[in-house]
């Protein structure tokens, strides 16, 4: 899904000591998961440090950023390669009330064809995420295409994120998202990097592992 995953503690953003964003709200650096909505089960919570922290929304300001795909079940990048995801903040309309609108979320995938094909191939797709009040919790959001897209539509969630942090003190943002069975899409995982090479190794078999314990291979 991405260019070759270089050696764990090299490219990692290091950003600041606080681990904290907007409203206080602290960045897990455990891993934290629950299952999709349409399953109507209870969060579950796989942590490597003390306590059982309970699941939260990551807030926009964190998740408004580019991301890497580093992994997928979904078909439609299987003859792609370098996938970026790229979440902007879009204010509300001046029409509208700032308290009472929800705040969107520009969405823009870029990715290269692994292979030649007969037809040009979009480089990237653009639509709109607009928050999703039905899921407990929140963190959910239903897309909707721009241009001649607008008829597509999806609805996804974010399932687990956080930071890594690895043993010189590097910080590696992660992101785990399901997307519901649509029309134009199937029921899928995306694992999201912050880092354009992807996950380093050690933390990609650290959730590896609390998937499998957790038996969250079939989503």
């Amino acid at each position: 899904m991405a260019d070759p995953i270089p050696n764990p503690t090299n490219g990692i953003a290091q950003p600041p000591p606080s681990t904290t964003v907007e409203a206080q709200v602290e960045i897990p650096t455990t891993v934290i998961l629950r299952a999709p909505s349409i399953y109507n089960k209870q969060t579950t919570t796989t942590t490597t440090g003390a306590g059982v922290p309970k699941w939260h929304p990551p807030p926009l300001e964190w998740l408004a950023r580019t991301w890497t795909v580093t992994h997928s079940t979904l078909p439609m990048w299987r003859k792609a390669k370098n996938v970026r995801i790229t979440y902007k903040l879009l204010p509300p309309p001046s029409s509208s009330s700032s308290s009472s609108s929800p705040t969107l979320l520009d969405d823009e995938v870029s990715s290269e064809p692994t292979s030649k094909t007969l037809l040009p191939q979009p480089k990237s797709i653009r639509g709109i995420d607009t928050p999703d009040a039905s899921v407990p919790d929140g963190g959910a959001w239903n897309w909707r295409g721009r241009g001649w897209l607008r008829v597509a539509s999806s609805h996804w969630e974010v399932l687990g994120w956080g930071e890594f942090v690895h043993a010189d003190g590097g910080r590696e943002g992660w992101v785990v998202t399901w997307f519901e069975k649509r029309l134009f899409t199937p029921a899928g995982v995306d694992f999201y990097s912050e880092r354009r090479g992807g996950w380093g190794a050690g933390w990609w078999r650290r959730l590896g592992g609390c998937l499998r314990r957790e038996g969250r291979e079939g989503w």
